[in-house]
C-alpha cells in the first residue's frame, strides 16, 4: 500500500508545473551579460536589451532580476547615447537623423524607467527634443532633471547648467546658471568664458574683463578667450590695451581672421588708418571675397585721405552684391567728401527705393540737401520724416538747423526748443539753440541770459575745447553786454579753431572789441554765418 502510494505522489508531482522559466531567465541574463562584454555595434546592444527583457519578462527575483534590470538600463542608455552621438556628430548629419532620434528617444525614457537618476541621459534627452521638431519644455524639465541629479557629478553639473543657461530667457536666469556652474568646478574655463560672453553682450566692460582675465589664467593659449578680452577692453575705451590682446590672439591663430578684422576697428577708433588698412588687407589676401573687411578697409581709405582706393574698395564690393545698404552707404559718404553730392544723394535714395520705411536714410538725404542749401527739398523731407515719427529729436533739430539758414528764426526756435526737451544733454543741440538765442537778429527770439545757460552746458559737455562752442559762449555773453567775457571766449576759440574757421572768428571778435553784439543774417541768399551743426546722426 506504501508503494502505491509513493507512486501516486511522484505522479502528482509530475503534473505539477515546476518553475523552470527561473532557469531559462537565467540563461538569457547569462547570454546577454556574456555579449555585453563583447558588443561593438548597434545590433548587437539591440540583441543584449532583448535577452535582458526576457530574462526578466520570465520572473528572475531577487539579486538576479535587480542586475537583469541594471544590465538592460545601461544597455539602454548605451545604445541611446551611441545613436544621440551619430546624431550630433560634426561632420554632415545623418539624413535620417529624425528616425534615429525617435530611436534614441525611445531607448532613452525606456532606460529611465528602469533607473531614473541618470542625469547625462537626462542632457542627452534635452539634447534631442531641442532639436527641430521637439518639445521645449521637454528640454528644460530634462536639464532641471539633470542638475538636480548631478550634484556630485561636477562636468555633468556644468554641461547642464551651461545648456539650460542657453535657453533662458531672461539675462539674470542665464547669469545664475552659469554661477553655479563655475562655483560647481572653478577649474573649468568654459563657464567664465559664457559669463564673460553674456556680460559683453550687455556691454558690461568691467565683468566680462573680469571673467576672460580669470578663464585665460586656467588656460593661457585660448586665442578666442584673448580675442573676446580685446573686445571688452574696446567697451572699456582701453583701445591701447584693446590691440594688445588681439594681438596675442592673432599670434596664437595666425591664420584667424576675426581676431585682426577687430584688431583694425580698434585701430579705426585710434584713427591709426594705416593700420587699420594693413590688418584688412591682410585679411583679403587669404579672402579677397570678404565684403565685410573690404568695407573696412574702404571707410579707413576714406579716413585717410585716400577717397579713390575707397571708391576702388565699395565698388568692387557693389559689383559682386549690388545695392547691398552698408556699401551704397559708405559710397554715398565718399562723393560727398569730394563735393559730389549729387551722387551721395543718388545713392542714399536707392537705399530707399529698396526700403522706404528706412528713415535714418531720409534724413541723411535732407540733411545733404540742407547742405546744398536746398532748403525747400530739406524742410520738405524734414516734414516727411516727423509725420511718420514725430517724437524724433534729430529730424526736429535738422530741420531747426534748416530754417536758420533761412532765417526763420522763431520756427528754428520752436523746433531747437521741443528737441532739447527730449536730448537735453546734446552738445550741438545745446550751442545751435545758444546761437540763435544770441545772435538773432529778432528781438523777441533773442535771450542773452538763457544763451549762455545753454552754451555753458555745451561748453562744459565737450570740456570748453570745441572753438565754435566757445564762440557761442562768447557770442552770449555779448548779448548779456559782458564785453570783457565775450572777448575772453571768442580769443580762446581762435587759439583752438581750425583753419577755416579762423577767418570768421576774427570777425566775431572784432566785434567785440567794437562793443557790438554778433548778429545772424536773414536773407537766404546772403553768406550765412551760424555755426555748422553739430548733429551726430
Amino acid at each position: 500500500m506504501m508503494r502505491v502510494c509513493q507512486r501516486l505522489f511522484v505522479l502528482f508531482l509530475c503534473l505539477i508545473p515546476l518553475p523552470v522559466t527561473a532557469f531559462d531567465g537565467q540563461a538569457d541574463l547569462a547570454q546577454a551579460t556574456q555579449l555585453k562584454i563583447t558588443a561593438e555595434s548597434l545590433d548587437e546592444l539591440g540583441e543584449v536589451i532583448n535577452l535582458c527583457q526576457r530574462a526578466i519578462d520570465k520572473g528572475l527575483t531577487g539579486d538576479e532580476a535587480t542586475f537583469a534590470k541594471q544590465l538592460l538600463a545601461s544597455t539602454l542608455t548605451q545604445r541611446g547615447l551611441a545613436i544621440t552621438e551619430v546624431i550630433f556628430a560634426p561632420e554632415r548629419p545623418d539624413a535620417r537623423w529624425q528616425q534615429m532620434r525617435r530611436l534614441a528617444l525611445a531607448d532613452l525614457e525606456r532606460s529611465l524607467r528602469a533607473e531614473a537618476k541618470q542625469p547625462q541621459v537626462h542632457i542627452a534627452l534635452a539634447k534631442l527634443q531641442a532639436l527641430p521638431g521637439g518639445n521645449v519644455d521637454h528640454v528644460m524639465a530634462a536639464l532641471d532633471e539633470a542638475v538636480k541629479l548631478s550634484v556630485d557629478d561636477p562636468d555633468t553639473r556644468v554641461e547642464a547648467l551651461m545648456m539650460r543657461a542657453g535657453l533662458r530667457e531672461s539675462v539674470s536666469d542665464r547669469i545664475g546658471d552659469l554661477d553655479l556652474a563655475i562655483e560647481a568646478k572653478p577649474t573649468d574655463p568654459q563657464p567664465l568664458r559664457a559669463r564673460g560672453a553674456l556680460h559683453l553682450a550687455q556691454e558690461n566692460g568691467a565683468k566680462a574683463l573680469a571673467d576672460f582675465d580669470a578663464a585665460i589664467k586656467l588656460e593661457p593659449n585660448h586665442a578666442l578667450t584673448h580675442e573676446a578680452r580685446g573686445a571688452a577692453l574696446a567697451i572699456l575705451d582701453r583701445l591701447e590695451d584693446s590691440r594688445a590682446a588681439y594681438a596675442k590672439a592673432i599670434e596664437l591663430e595666425p591664420k584667424a581672421s576675426s581676431a585682426r578684422m577687430q584688431r583694425a576697428q580698434v585701430a579705426l577708433l585710434e584713427e591709426k588708418f594705416a593700420e587699420a588698412i594693413s590688418d584688412a588687407t591682410k585679411i583679403l589676401e587669404a579672402d579677397d571675397e570678404n565684403h565685410a573687411v573690404r568695407l573696412l578697409r574702404a571707410q579707413a581709405y576714406l579716413r585717410n585721405d585716400q577717397p579713390s582706393e575707397a571708391l576702388a574698395d565699395v565698388n568692387q564690393v557693389l559689383k559682386a552684391r549690388p545695392g547691398v545698404p552698408p556699401a551704397l552707404r559708405l559710397r554715398a559718404q565718399i562723393h560727398a567728401s569730394q563735393k559730389k553730392v549729387d551722387q551721395a544723394i543718388a545713392d542714399l535714395r536707392e537705399i530707399v527705393r529698396r526700403d522706404p520705411d528706412d528713415l535714418e536714410t531720409l534724413f541723411q538725404i535732407a540733411v545733404l540737401y540742407r547742405g546744398q542749401k536746398n532748403f525747400g527739398r530739406a524742410l520738405a523731407l524734414f516734414d516727411e520724416l516727423l509725420e511718420k515719427q514725430p517724437e524724433a529729436w534729430f529730424v526736429r533739430y535738422g530741420r531747426a538747423d534748416a530754417y536758420l539758414s533761412l532765417g526763420k528764426h522763431r520756427e528754428a526756435l520752436r523746433d531747437y526748443d521741443a528737441a532739447l526737451k527730449q536730448q537735453p544733454k546734446d552738445s550741438g543741440l545745446l550751442n545751435n539753440l545758444a546761437w540763435l538765442l544770441a545772435t538773432s537778429p529778432e528781438a523777441s527770439v533773442r535771450n542773452g541770459k538763457r544763451a549762455i545757460e545753454l552754451a555753458t552746458q555745451a561748453c562744459e559737455i565737450t570740456e570748453f575745447k570745441a572753438a565754435h562752442i566757445l564762440s557761442t559762449l562768447a557770442a552770449a555773453y555779448a548779448e548779456s553786454g559782458d564785453f570783457a567775457t565775450a572777448k575772453k571766449w571768442s580769443q580762446k576759440a581762435l587759439e583752438l579753431c581750425s583753419p577755416d574757421l579762423k577767418s570768421n572768428l576774427a570777425k566775431e571778435l572784432a566785434s567785440y572789441e567794437a562793443g557790438k553784439p554778433w548778429r545772424e543774417l536773414l536773407q537766404e541768399d546772403q553768406e550765412v554765418t551760424q555755426k555748422s551743426g553739430t548733429t551726430k546722426r
